[in-house]
């Protein structure tokens, strides 16, 4: 009776040793706190002296520790990853067989007889090294020494351990889940917050779409008029006026032409040798007013300064690099609402030229940095877009280059544009021609606004054409239909019921002989199928200039 009592206590204790290791090991999903926990209990219940509780790497090759009890100094500067082929033969043993092993008297055993072991300054007297087993498969181990006991592992004790082991494993396995399934929900986040931005960029791609078709039909009218104007005005006095709001439109045009690249992701437009320190200098004059003016106003001083560096041409678009520049100007000049300096400093690197621009203002920290070139991310809050530095870094694309953001925090940012450098053959410079001489055509105009139809029929017949004009598409062949004598016919692209495309495509199909020119407000490039480009002669974009009609009825 004595002996099953004294054997009933002792699997009660057992018990009660299990239950508060996965009790305490349970409670946490830190990997590292989990095996200092197990560790811990591990000294506790086999009344050892200290535990280190290792880890494998996937590949099984080398050993990492993770966490100990009760390490002396010596034995914890040598506890780093270490191939596992480097440990003692008892320590491989154990890795191998997936089950524990001990050793009672590690100086005269065999398998401890290991540099690992020789070079402590006091070596243990014992050891018990315990496989941490998932799925048949050891990720790991507890390793328990005493140093001073000849320990001798009863069948008991091993039959604990294992059970320690056993909650340690499970423990480690949940946080790996969980730290898992964290992971799955923040890429989970990180899509549906692209998905949403993306959705976002499209529909503002679509309402700066039709703005822009709008605004180019009212300039169309504007830039038309105003040419037909100076086309008959002699009088210096008055043909200056005439050519400040001929210029405007045309600077307005441009301005809708960059907000038609934003959405529709265009390639850039007229490319041309541009010098960056000219650029650059331009911008500076260009946003004056905001870091001068508008900062002193304000009772803040903000100084802004140009380092030129000797350095070749590249070949761009000015207006869209100017812009992409003017960005990053009045980002930095917004980030120094106590005062302070932008600097743009220029300088050649190899095959690129690159121009920096860095202010002395709050800084940002690694994730703002990191997400500062996405579309509609803002620190600013909703007095700003967050599209500004988006849209440099598409410019820059744009142009084969890249956009790199260096900030610390407290100190400032500088963000730096690489763009190729001009190769030695630049391309074709475009020399201004006088008007070509056009023989008289017979032209058939569609378009479904009345003024622009009126200012195309009027600019055709200042040029000696025969003009008749359609209001629809369906209008239009009906003309063709009815035998009238057409060279050409020019048609808006977005019409109702009827597109351009479907009428070029009609045309050719019925009359091969007829040319087909197509006028459109929704940007240089509009969307076509190989098939409806293919079924036009020439695209002009609005607002049509006098010099692009002639040429392309020229051609």
């Amino acid at each position: 009776n004595a002996g099953l009592h004294e054997k009933t206590e002792r699997r009660l204790r057992e018990t009660e040793g299990l239950l508060g290791v996965a009790h305490t090991v349970g409670e946490s999903l830190d990997p590292a706190e989990i095996a200092r926990r197990a560790a811990r209990q591990t000294t506790r219940l086999l009344g050892g002296d200290t535990s280190i509780v290792f880890g494998l790497d996937d590949d099984g090759e080398h050993a990492t520790a993770i966490a100990g009890y009760h390490v002396p100094p010596a034995l914890r500067q040598s506890a780093f990853r270490v191939p596992v082929a480097e440990f003692p033969p008892v320590v491989q043993e154990a890795i191998r067989n997936g089950r524990p092993v001990a050793s009672t008297e590690v100086g005269a055993d065999p398998r401890c007889d290991h540099p690992l072991f020789r070079t402590m300054a006091v070596p243990p007297r014992s050891i018990l090294l315990a496989p941490l087993l998932s799925r048949g498969q050891v990720r790991g181990a507890i390793l328990t020494y005493w140093w001073n006991e000849a320990r001798r592992i009863t069948a008991e004790e091993l039959r604990l351990v294992q059970g320690v082991t056993a909650h340690t494993v499970l423990a480690l396995d949940n946080a790996r889940l969980y730290a898992q399934s964290q992971r799955a929900l923040e890429d989970l986040k990180t899509a549906q917050e692209r998905v949403v931005r993306g959705e976002t960029l499209r529909a503002l791609g679509e309402l700066a779409g039709g703005a822009a078709h709008h605004l180019n039909n009212l300039l169309a009218i504007i830039y038309g008029r105003v040419q037909l104007l100076l086309r008959h005005e002699e009088a210096e006095a008055r043909r200056r006026p005439l050519e400040v709001v001929e210029r405007a439109a045309r600077d307005a045009a441009d301005v809708v032409r960059r907000l038609q690249r934003f959405a529709q992701a265009e390639p850039v437009g007229r490319i041309e040798r541009v010098d960056l320190n000219e650029l650059a200098a331009e911008v500076i004059e260009m946003t004056r007013v905001r870091w001068h003016d508008v900062a002193e106003a304000q009772g803040v001083q903000i100084g802004v300064t140009l380092q030129r560096g000797e350095l070749p041409v590249v070949h761009g678009d000015p207006v869209a690099l100017r812009e992409a520049i003017m960005n990053l100007v009045l980002n930095a000049v917004d980030a120094l609402p106590e005062g302070g300096r932008v600097t743009l400093a220029t300088r050649s690197e190899g095959s690129m030229v690159a121009l920096s621009v860095t202010d002395t203002g709050v800084g940002m920290t690694d994730e703002v940095r990191q997400r500062a070139r996405e579309p509609f991310f803002t620190t600013k809050g909703v007095k700003r877009t967050g599209l500004g530095l988006s849209v440099s870094y598409g410019v820059i694309q744009r142009h084969a280059g890249d956009l790199a953001i260096e900030s610390v925090l407290g100190r400032g940012t500088a963000v730096t544009i690489r763009l190729p450098a001009a190769v030695l053959a630049p391309p074709p410079r475009v020399v201004p021609t006088a008007s070509l001489p056009v023989r008289p055509q017979r032209i058939l105009v569609i378009e479904d606004s009345a003024q622009v139809r009126e200012l195309l029929a009027t600019l055709l017949a200042e040029q000696g054409h025969s003009v008749t004009a359609a209001a629809s598409g369906s209008e239009g062949l009906a003309t063709l239909e009815s035998g009238r004598a057409v060279d050409l016919v020019l048609t808006d692209l977005g019409m109702p019921g009827m597109t351009g495309w479907q009428v070029a495509r009609a045309v050719k199909a019925r009359w091969p002989g007829i040319r087909v020119g197509i006028v459109t407000g929704w940007g240089e490039h509009p969307a076509a199928t190989a098939a409806e480009r293919a079924s036009v002669d020439f695209v002009l974009a609005k607002p049509v200039s006098v010099d692009s009609l002639e040429r392309a009825l020229a051609g």
